[in-house]
């Protein structure tokens, strides 16, 4: 006999997180925390079924909704009010899009939802909900384009996007790398343990791991028996969670003993601390965030990593209050569309829209004009985003380049990835597909 509780306790968290995602443009993760708190779930079992249910309803999003629509009707789909609308997203996931995945029927859903909301607020879609099962979908009418947005699961617009700079070939492959799930990459924190004790105390709770060659202390999880944020060694700050992409940009920038170093977006402090760890914290390192909040986080997790002290400035990066101060070497990740993370979080991509690439694309621009102005004679700036678009990317370089010719693009001191777009050899693009890693650009930037 099925758990009738535990189903309506995994439903109400799904369909409330659901509502967050959608009003208050949260992400999965965070709408799926405040849901099960706010309805005091804490079974086990009930949290692992309602957070699939949201992740790969929102992960599937336009198909969920071209399936509903095609029962229901266009018109009175978009009427519905969002609860309903999201009652019936998470019976189609359920029953259209992936129905082996749950070990109840429609029935008892419906029996479900009844106990939650009440016949009253369900009457209006109830009819449909029986026929999601027996319903049809067909596809072929659709344009190519909408197909394939709805088999890879992604906004038509980026893939009409990426296939127009990456070509048809590459753009399939990197948005069905989005369909996998994210490689996970941890590093260990010699400012609080050895690296062979660590791998040890790793190893006994279950985790096996897979050095990555030349980026020191940084591993790939082969395997794990729980979530690596569980485990003792990430609880006492031995290790943090960092993307082999993030750590590749630390790694090109190659601090040196003595240096002084400007990370110019640094919160919350992931990268900050990894330079530090690279030298042993013989460096000056100057944290620069335009945030309070991220500032004061950059604080914690620092103090968590018992990483050395660090300087840390809250300002605008395109408005450096720092006169005539040089530095040897600056980092630079700006904000970006992060369309090179849309498979670390699934709501992410439906919010996303072109014009959001250009305001960033400005953004970026301004804050690499204002890292040239603080660079010394013979210093470098690594350049590096999260996006796979030209507009934040090799554009803004060439831009930079054309207007600052006392810089040049440097070859980077170790190769990863594939060469960046237009004729820029020098820079890296990094593909989730291929480097199994979070998308990425990064680019050596030297001043004559």
């Amino acid at each position: 006999m099925h758990n009738t509780f535990l189903l309506a306790d995994a439903l109400r968290i799904a369909v409330e997180a659901l509502e967050i995602v959608e009003s208050k443009k949260a992400s999965v993760k965070s709408a799926f925390y405040k849901a099960s708190k706010e309805h005091n779930v804490s079974g086990i079992e009930a949290l692992r079924m309602a957070y699939r249910i949201v992740y790969e309803s929102i992960k599937s999003l336009n198909l969920v909704d071209a399936i509903a629509e095609s029962i229901v009707g266009s018109g009175y789909y978009e009427r519905l009010p969002s609860i309903l609308k999201n009652i019936l997203r998470v019976v189609v996931y359920e029953f259209r899009v992936e129905p082996s995945r749950s070990r109840y029927s429609v029935s008892d859903y419906i029996s479900a939802f009844r106990s939650i909301y009440g016949w009253r607020i369900l009457q209006p879609i109830e009819p449909y909900l029986g026929r999601i099962v027996y319903s049809s979908y067909d596809q072929t009418k659709l344009h190519e384009l909408d197909r394939i947005a709805l088999k890879y699961r992604q906004p038509r617009w980026l893939i009409e996007y990426l296939e127009k700079i990456l070509g048809r070939g590459l753009a399939l492959e990197v948005v069905e790398g989005f369909q996998a799930e994210p490689r996970i990459y941890v590093r260990i924190n010699t400012f609080k343990i050895g690296v062979e004790d660590c791998l040890k105390i790793l190893e006994d709770e279950g985790f096996k791991l897979r050095p990555i060659d030349g980026i020191p202390y940084v591993y790939a999880l082969e395997s794990y028996e729980k979530p690596i944020p569980s485990s003792r060694a990430y609880r006492d700050g031995l290790i943090c969670i960092q993307d082999l992409s993030s750590c590749y940009s630390v790694a090109l920038l190659d601090p040196k003993p003595g240096e002084r170093i400007l990370d110019l977006c640094a919160a919350p402090g992931v990268k900050t601390s990894y330079l530090l760890q690279m030298v042993g914290g013989k460096i000056d390192v100057l944290s620069v965030d335009v945030s309070v909040k991220r500032i004061h986080l950059m604080k914690s997790f620092t103090m968590k990593l018992s990483t050395v002290d660090t300087n840390m400035i809250v300002a605008d990066g395109r408005y450096l209050p720092l006169a005539d101060v040089k530095f040897d070497a600056i980092l630079l990740d700006p904000p970006c569309s992060g369309t090179g993370i849309l498979h670390r979080d699934p709501a992410f991509k439906w919010r996303l829209t072109y014009k959001r690439i250009a305001r960033f694309a400005k953004l970026q621009y301004e804050l690499l004009e204002s890292a040239a102005r603080y660079v010394r004679s013979g210093g470098r700036i690594v350049y590096s985003t999260c996006s796979l678009t030209l507009e934040e990317n090799e554009l803004v370089l060439e831009r930079f380049l054309r207007l600052n010719p006392e810089f040049y693009l440097s070859k980077p001191k170790m190769i990863l990835g594939s060469d960046g777009l237009r004729g820029l050899i020098h820079a890296r693009r990094l593909y989730p597909h291929r480097d199994l890693c979070n998308g990425f650009f990064v680019a050596v930037i030297r001043r004559v």
